[in-house]
């Protein structure tokens, strides 16, 4: 039963007019409760956040509840309007409306409103007599009238008629906008339960579907009862033939895309080994790519720099067979790809133009493949405000939530825009993402100029390139507050809290070349073009990264010095952001230096070989890995630059070298009489030992000044 509330009156104490009231009361009798049944679901992409309607969906369906919502009743038929409650109606088995008077009757499918906000149900049989109704008058809400929100509410456990007194007082500032509101609610984040709207007089002019009120263009709004008698709609039948058209369209332009990655493995694994990967951690990148003409597909997937820089082979499906597809680019402010590979596939229509409209039904499709096989969404979805984004940008607020990324079109099937991962740099340490609407009208003349919009860092690299930072050439520990105390540099450091303390410059280094010297501090780094600079604050650990120490072979009994590996890593905090910023790009560091704040201009560039991406060779025979020697590894171990030897990078369990005692990080200076200047001189000094005929090989083998000869025996098994 329903019981009639009155709002205060926060525009007068006049209370309710009396039409008002007798409408309100009328009105009750047309309010019902529908209860939405829910079945499996069957069809979402598993694995994924989900919204909370589809939260809801699952709850009612496990614990077998029906999902509540208002309605009301529209035609003496019984037909029944409400505001969507964006629940999935693909779940939807059955609706049930009950009426005050207890009656329950089942209703067919809804019609969904393209213009509308709102659903339309008819009985599924006819009612032995007319039903209790609201009856809509053709009139316009003006400035400053009065007008009354009825809606229903639950208190306790008890439904009421909540009557609002509410005024048309929204004045555009400036030009009179395509779409007008004339009145607005705090919009929340769960759809609204809608209200019917009664004029001054107590006649029903409208059923609000959504918390603003808008006039738009063509007799377009969110309230008015026009929208309801002669605004488009699709029932059961027509969203179905609409969906496999869909299809059928995406089928024709759309094709699986495999991004093949090269494997990020520990230092030493077996190159020919073969790495398995869940779906968090894979080697295939599984996505699905669209035909846009000119041979290309626009592959929405948003990869980091990383991701794009490991990129050895893209393939597209070819009718059962994989064909290559060259990288063009990566986009730097959207989560999306074009690759080639198009040929022959037919493109889809960019239309300039095109973009979700304000209220308008949408579709939104999304392709993705999980353990193997192929999960396809269609849903609907609409917009009416905006959220405001970097650099006063307005976003589509869509109504129902999104996962990026997603395919939109329009009623007719037309391709309006994607949902997109979007980018922006703050500064090279911060890299903020979000999902927005990408619509044609926005993407278009990107599309028709791709180069300039493409990451210029974002490429594919070779291994050995890729591992190579953008370098400064020194070695840091984070400033300490009580050392700043001391040396009365509070104030720059702001209070300890930013600054990089150099412990060490290497030498030929950008570093060595701008002056910076052991003790100075290196504070803030501005990137040319870019106003807010980058505060240089490391954790604490050195260079941002904790030393690696290398495991012996050896038993605790076993004498002699364990080796270890000395020198930190190349990439660190500072180097990792160099890298994000790229080389070539200028920028300007600011920095202490005997108390004194400078500043230098400097150039980024890539860093020479370090222990990381130094050309490596794995040696069966000896069961080894062997590195070329580089400036770090000289630098701690204070070896001339013409100091012959390579590093033994890993030795392998059982192998001829573990035998033999050799550890890792020992330097492999010589075999036999041939000095090693860089790896490939190991394998040629071996291959030279056995065209001669000598089954023993001498090593020699140095270690922290000491030096050592390890004799090998080529001709013996495996482990001897």
């Amino acid at each position: 039963m329903l019981t009639l509330l009155v709002a205060s009156l926060a525009w007068g104490a006049a209370g309710i007019p009396e039409p008002v009231a007798a409408e309100a009361r009328k009105s009750g009798e047309s309010f019902v409760r529908l209860s939405f049944r829910f079945g499996p679901d069957t069809r979402s992409i598993p694995g994924e956040d989900r919204q909370a309607v589809q939260d809801a969906a699952d709850r009612c369906y496990e614990r077998a509840m029906s999902f509540k919502w208002t309605g009301i009743t529209v035609d003496p038929q019984g037909s029944v309007l409400c505001a969507d409650p964006c629940v999935p109606l693909w779940r939807v088995v059955g609706v049930e409306a009950e009426h005050r008077d207890g009656r329950k009757v089942a209703l067919a499918p809804a019609a969904v409103f393209v213009d509308w906000n709102a659903l339309l149900f008819a009985p599924s049989s006819a009612p032995e007599a007319p039903v209790p109704h609201v009856e809509f008058h053709d009139a316009r809400l003006a400035l400053g009238e009065p007008f009354y929100r009825i809606e229903v509410m639950l208190v306790s456990r008890d439904r009421y008629l909540q009557i609002s007194p509410a005024l048309v007082e929204l004045v555009p500032l400036g030009p009179e906008p395509e779409y007008r509101a004339f009145f607005g609610l705090k919009t929340e984040d769960t759809p609204f339960g809608g209200a019917l709207l009664l004029n001054g007089a107590g006649a029903a002019v409208g059923f609000q579907t959504e918390y603003d009120l808008w006039d738009g263009p063509g007799g377009l709004t969110t309230y008015h009862p026009a929208q309801l008698r002669a605004g488009a709609r699709l029932d059961a039948q027509g969203w179905r033939d609409l969906c496999g058209a869909l299809d059928a369209r995406v089928a024709r332009s759309a094709r699986k895309v495999q991004i093949h990655l090269r494997n990020v493995k520990d230092e030493e694994e077996d190159d020919d080994w073969y790495y398995a990967r869940d779906d968090e951690d894979r080697k295939v990148l599984v996505c699905y790519g669209i035909a846009i003409g000119g041979g290309r597909f626009f592959v929405p997937i948003d990869l980091a720099r990383e991701l794009a820089h490991q990129i050895t082979r893209i393939t597209v499906d070819a009718g059962g067979r994989e064909r290559e597809a060259p990288f063009i680019g990566m986009f730097a402010e959207w989560g999306a790809l074009l690759i080639g590979g198009a040929e022959g596939v037919e493109p889809i229509e960019l239309r300039a133009d095109a973009a979700p409209r304000r209220g308008k039904l949408f579709l939104v499709h999304r392709a993705e493949e999980r353990f193997g096989r192929l999960y396809q969404e269609t849903d609907y979805n609409r917009w009416f405000n905006v959220r405001i984004g970097t650099g006063e940008e307005e976003m589509p607020d869509l109504v129902k939530r999104v996962n990026a990324p997603a395919l939109l079109f329009d009623v007719e099937g037309g391709l309006i825009g994607f949902y997109l991962v979007r980018r922006t740099i703050d500064s090279p340490a911060a890299v903020k993402r979000w999902e927005q609407v990408a619509s044609l009208q926005r993407l278009a003349p990107i599309l028709a100029d791709a180069e300039k919009a493409f990451d210029p860092l974002a490429r594919p690299r070779p291994a050995r390139e890729e591992k190579r930072p953008v370098w400064l050439g020194i070695e840091f520990q984070p400033v300490r507050r009580d050392l700043m105390e001391l040396k009365g540099l509070l104030g720059p450091t702001r209070e300890g809290r930013i600054g990089l303390l150099v412990s060490h410059v290497y030498a030929r280094s950008p570093a060595e070349a701008l002056g910076l010297a052991r003790g100075d501090i290196l504070l803030k780094l501005v990137q040319e073009g870019e106003s807010r600079p980058v505060e240089l604050a490391a954790r604490r650990g050195g260079s941002g990264i904790p030393f690696y120490w290398g495991r012996s072979m050896r038993g605790e009994d076993d004498e002699g010095i364990e080796p270890s590996r000395l020198w930190r890593p190349a990439r660190n905090y500072l180097t990792d952001l160099l890298t994000r910023i790229g080389p070539g790009k200028k920028v300007t560091l600011a920095y202490l230096s005997g108390g004194q704040e400078r500043q230098a201009d400097l150039v980024l560039e890539e860093g020479p070989d370090d222990f990381e991406s130094a050309e490596k060779l794995k040696e069966r025979t000896l069961g080894l890995y062997v590195r070329n020697l580089t400036y770090e590894v000289r630098d701690v171990l204070r070896l001339a630059p013409d100091d012959p030897g390579v590093v033994i990078s890993m030795v392998e369990p059982g192998g001829k070298a573990a035998v033999r005692s050799i550890r890792p990080y020992e330097i492999l200076t010589h075999i036999d009489s041939t000095a090693l200047r860089n790896v490939h001189d190991v394998r040629a000094a071996l291959d030279a030992a056995r065209r001669d005929g000598d089954d023993q090989i001498l090593l020699r083998l140095w270690n922290l000044g000491e030096t050592r000869i390890v004799a090998i025996d080529l001709a013996a098994p495996e482990g001897e």
